[in-house]
């Protein structure tokens, strides 16, 4: 006999509709690098995926099923992503699993991906060791990294150079990328001057660039995965003037020339795409990222794009999340995403896209290699570091441009922030900042004190940024003894703010205050914010000025009458 208890649940349990795999969705682990030393390009994949995701969802989704991305920080480092993949196979049992962010990361996880019989689109790896280990469910779709460096070879051959230096960080990617270069150049009969790894956790790269300088280096080709070498290098050259014909990477991204304005010019680098291309669906991936994300996308995030559409297109052929399908079809594949062609040999290593070079131009990635994609001729050669113009990182240029914009106009100020160090100016009654003058490359603002008028921010363009200093002025003109205090501002910085952390000079003449920072923050369309911080004392203060409504201009300050 059953109870009536027993009836009452069975009856409950069947009023409960039972949940099949076809209301659930499909889950799709991963891991990109959102933060470490890869987080700027792995940020960008892991866009990708999310953009990717909401298309398929908003087109129908997969098998009648939307899909999932479970998207992991790796931190840039293999053991943690090893873990994490095991994590999402074992622990978490996703439906399918994409691949991380470069080369190091993709060598490293691929075991655990092979163990598991899991299929492993690689969007952004491209070191052609990988797949010469008998793997069965990797997949490449970045052109090989032996041809990251061919377009520079290539256009520095056209032009008659002879003289390479190959510089790579030691790391999987740019070793194979280095090593592609030296090969190519040493089949053209150029000379490989000389061809060298440095450690990944290298600041100064003098020794190398010296050597550029000293054995008459033409061409300087350099592999790298971290963004911030390039840069660096490029700094590095422009501080001592050492000059090349061609200076070329590994990797273009907007990053790049954000950091270093008009020092970016002319520089050469692999773009595996770009957002002018032809590829079917470029147009709303390029316009949604922009939407969603609030910036351009680089070939990253398309890369990542394009290998979650080459996941659904062969989920959507075979009808099916099974691994040994899935492999066949995307062995037999041949198609164009978003990213370019795609198609690979029996290894899953792709044979159809060779990648693109471009060239930084007027602030822009122009592609100019290969010639049949050329959107503009070459700028060759690069020139000297003394007869180039350096101008601002666009961040910067569009903070100077609204502080340019207040020229001529005074506004009334209060003070929102401050510890009692400061008690002499949190007790004045007015506070006024009048944009004095400008010029293209000087503005000049008082800061008005009640009837002190000794305060002055003299902001130049210098060397490529950004300089604030203090100068401040007895009633009779004369420059009191504490004076010209202040720093460069870090590029590239914000359209909004500028942050000046103590320069040399401020360290000598104020020793206890040599880790003070001023910042200038433009925090609403009416509102300019003034502060120092002074981390060690933790003392600081903050004023704020209301641009909406303009006042009379002061008296001029002392010692500019």
């Amino acid at each position: 006999m059953y109870s009536k208890s027993a009836i009452l649940c069975a009856v409950a349990l069947m009023a409960i509709p039972l949940l099949t795999n076809a209301d659930e969705p499909i889950h799709i682990g991963a891991t990109m690098s959102k933060t470490g030393h890869l987080s700027t390009q792995g940020s960008a994949a892991a866009n990708g995926y999310r953009l990717c995701e909401h298309h398929i969802n908003a087109d129908g989704g997969l098998l009648g099923r939307e899909i999932r991305f479970e998207i992991l920080d790796d931190r840039s480092d293999s053991d943690t992503a090893i873990a994490l993949y095991e994590e999402l196979v074992v622990d978490r049992g996703v439906d399918a699993i994409m691949g991380p962010y470069g080369s190091t990361l993709t060598e490293a996880v691929a075991p655990v991906t092979e163990q598991h019989r899991m299929v492993h689109i690689s969007p952004l790896a491209a070191t052609s060791s990988i797949w010469e280990q008998g793997r069965e469910y990797l997949f490449m779709v970045l052109p090989p990294a032996e041809l990251f460096l061919a377009g520079l070879i290539d256009m520095a051959d056209d032009r008659g150079l002879t003289r390479v230096a190959v510089l790579t960080e030691d790391a999987l990617f740019p070793r194979a990328a280095g090593a592609g270069a030296n090969d190519l150049a040493r089949e053209r009969g150029m000379e490989v001057v000389f061809h060298e790894a440095y450690p990944d956790e290298t600041e100064d790269f003098l020794p190398w660039l010296e050597r550029v300088q000293s054995e008459q280096v033409e061409v300087l080709a350099m592999a790298a995965s971290s963004l911030d070498h390039f840069i660096s290098v490029v700094e590095q050259m422009k501080a001592a003037d050492i000059n090349v014909e061609m200076f070329g990477t590994s990797g273009a991204v907007s990053q790049f020339a954000e950091a270093l304005g008009q020092a970016a010019e002319y520089t050469y680098g692999l773009s595996a795409w770009e957002p002018g291309l032809d590829n079917p669906g470029i147009e709303r991936f390029v316009a949604d990222y922009r939407q969603q994300f609030d910036m351009a996308p680089s070939f990253h995030a398309a890369g990542a794009y394009g290998s979650c559409q080459l996941f659904a297109e062969a989920v959507s052929r075979t009808g099916s999340l099974d691994a040994d399908p899935l492999r066949q079809s995307l062995l037999e594949l041949e198609t164009t995403t978003v990213f370019g062609p795609y198609a690979v040999d029996e290894r899953g290593y792709q044979v159809a896209n060779q990648g693109l070079f471009i060239q930084w131009q007027d602030g822009e990635k122009v592609i100019v290699w290969p010639p049949e994609l050329a959107q503009a001729e070459v700028r060759y050669p690069t020139p000297n570091w003394s007869e180039r113009e350096t101008g601002l990182a666009p961040a910067q240029q569009a903070f100077w441009d609204r502080l340019q914009a207040l020229c001529g106009q005074a506004f009334r100020g209060r003070i929102s922030d401050v510890t009692p160090y400061y008690a002499g100016v949190a007790e004045a009654e007015q506070l006024l900042m009048h944009v004095l003058e400008c010029s293209e490359d000087r503005i000049h603002i008082p800061l008005h004190v009640d009837e002190n008028r000794s305060r002055n921010w003299i902001l130049t363009r210098t060397d490529g940024t950004i300089r604030l200093k203090h100068d401040h002025r007895y009633p009779d003109g004369r420059e009191e003894a504490i004076s010209q205090y202040g720093g460069d501002a870090p590029t590239p910085g914000l359209p909004t703010r500028q942050i000046f952390p103590a320069d040399s000079h401020t360290a000598e003449i104020l020793p206890e205050r040599d880790d003070n920072f001023w910042f200038l923050d433009f925090t609403d369309e009416h509102t300019l914010q003034y502060g120092v911080h002074w981390p060690r004392k933790g003392h600081s203060i903050r004023l704020e000025f209301d641009l909406a409504t303009a006042v009379d201009p002061p008296a001029r300050p002392w010692g500019y009458e």
